[in-house]
């Protein structure tokens, strides 16, 4: 049998979309527990809810710690279904103050109240269950959770509250509403990701590559306003696009090591990764004579550099392979090695061994098949050991040559 709760009184603004009616408030912590269920079971599918709080809970802890330990924590709205009682609406009297101000008072009738609840009214999750599922994990677990604690009991959350009808047709008309709440919801472009994001540490570095290494003109070289994870075609003001380099900032975070005991995005762990991909970029630009003469000598220009693709490492797929060689090298064998071996590749087509491969009749080729067989030629052909047998395989496949041979390698097997 379901327990009477407490009597709960939210202030609210009222408002209308369509004919859903919702009740703007906040909700605190200690309120959500005890109000508000991570789920409802308005699906048609009953068998997917245990799937569904396999997700809750692997996510719950994650934002738990979220809101303990970050100062600037913020949530947007959570929406509410509200069924099994009608909770009373108390107006304000507000049309004289508005008036006052100069407002129009129309607005505003009967829109500003409070919403009293008297226990027996039941509330779930349509959109944010993972928020709840967090916020509930923090109430009930708060000893799990290590480092310094923000005080959550003084946080407020946003909710927006409407009514479900607890019946076939209201779970129709719900599940549609979580729909669309979902799908006519435009996921945050990966470019503007890099942008905003606070937490991922490939992300802060990257803006700060972007912003301050000494060879790109304070970020004047990165295209930051194009979507497309590539260059546009006829670019000839930008070196790369913001999103290639935050690969490039992924591809070497395995030779960063997380301080212990910090977070990721503690100021140490931002500078060891931000001083690593600036090493990456002044022993690159110093060893490759193509990046040499444009970066430093300034003998070359991105117009004759990007003439029919052939400059391979002007092109994002040409900087994210380099940094896979080097994040290779640094772990496996020296710095050292990297800057004899690598100069002994080319990467100017059609000369290079990566033609048809990376570059094929002055356009690139971006499947992943191509860059994984790119990278693993690339380490055999620099003395590297590789399964050559599957290297062959590959090769061919690519290539669409049964009987072709793999190029001869520039420094023998070590």
């Amino acid at each position: 049998m379901e327990m009477i709760k407490s009597k709960l009184i939210l202030p609210c603004v009222r408002g209308q979309i369509g004919d859903w009616i919702y009740y703007s408030s906040f909700m605190s912590a200690s309120q959500i527990v005890e109000w508000v269920k991570p789920a409802k079971d308005i699906r048609e599918a009953k068998s997917l809810d245990e799937e569904l709080q396999r997700t809750l809970r692997a996510r719950a802890k994650e934002i738990a710690k979220y809101l303990f330990t970050r100062e600037s924590r913020f949530f947007n709205s959570i929406v509410i279904g509200v069924y099994g009682g009608l909770p009373d609406w108390h107006e304000f009297i507000v049309e004289n103050k508005i008036i006052e101000l100069g407002g129009d008072s129309d607005e505003f009738k009967s829109n500003i109240g409070l919403l009293e609840f008297l226990g027996n009214e039941q509330m779930f999750a349509i959109d944010g269950q993972h928020r709840i599922a967090g916020i509930q994990y923090a109430v009930n677990n708060k000893d799990e959770i290590k480092g310094e604690k923000q005080e959550i009991d003084k946080d407020r959350y946003p909710v927006i509250l409407v009514a479900h009808i607890d019946d076939e047709l209201g779970k129709k008309r719900t599940r549609q509403l979580f729909s669309d709440i979902n799908r006519k919801a435009k996921p945050v472009p990966k470019k503007d990701q890099i942008i905003i994001d606070e937490e991922t540490l490939s992300h802060i570095v990257t803006r700060r590559v972007y912003a301050g290494y000494k060879y790109f003109d304070n970020g004047n070289l990165i295209d930051h306003l194009h979507e497309a994870t590539n260059l546009k075609f006829d670019d000839k003001e930008h070196f790369t696009n913001l999103t290639n380099l935050n690969t490039v900032v992924t591809k070497l975070k395995p030779l960063y090591k997380k301080h212990k005991g910090t977070d990721d995005w503690d100021e140490k762990n931002i500078e060891d990764l931000k001083d690593i991909v600036f090493d990456f970029f002044d022993t690159v630009i110093d060893i490759i004579p193509e990046y040499k003469k444009f970066f430093i000598d300034k003998t070359v220009t991105l117009e004759n550099l990007r003439k029919d693709n052939k400059y391979i490492l002007f092109r994002p797929i040409g900087i994210t392979l380099l940094s896979k060689i080097y994040q290779y090298y640094i772990k496996n064998k020296t710095k050292d090695e990297f800057k004899s071996d690598i100069t002994k590749i080319n990467f100017v087509a059609p000369e290079t061994d990566l033609n048809k491969i990376l570059w094929n009749n002055k356009k690139m080729e971006a499947k992943g098949a191509n860059q994984s067989l790119a990278f693993n030629l690339i380490l055999y052909l620099l003395g590297n050991r590789v399964d050559k047998e599957k290297l062959l395989q590959d090769y061919r496949q690519v290539l669409k040559n049964d009987t072709i041979d793999l190029p001869e390698r520039k420094i023998t097997l070590s």
